[in-house]
């Protein structure tokens, strides 16, 4: 599924990742680059919030589970 785009180079997307480190955990920074403007670009704007959450829940689960004590 190409989110109702036709397949070709100039309809892909890059997405970059910055971590860098805070005073309390980590900075990520979201890079969009080539996103078409209309629906598609309002619909990614919506679905960061969700996307980032789940990242993260899932990046402190993780991390719990490796500071626990191993039996």
């Amino acid at each position: 599924d190409n989110h109702d785009t036709p397949r070709t180079d100039e309809n892909h997307l890059t997405i970059t990742y910055f971590l860098s480190p805070a005073p309390v955990g980590t900075q990520v920074t979201v890079v969009q680059e080539n996103v078409p403007a209309g629906p598609y670009a309002e619909t990614m704007k919506r679905a960061w919030p969700y996307l980032l959450g789940t990242l993260r829940d899932w990046l402190e689960t993780q991390s719990a589970a490796h500071r626990e004590p191993k039996a």
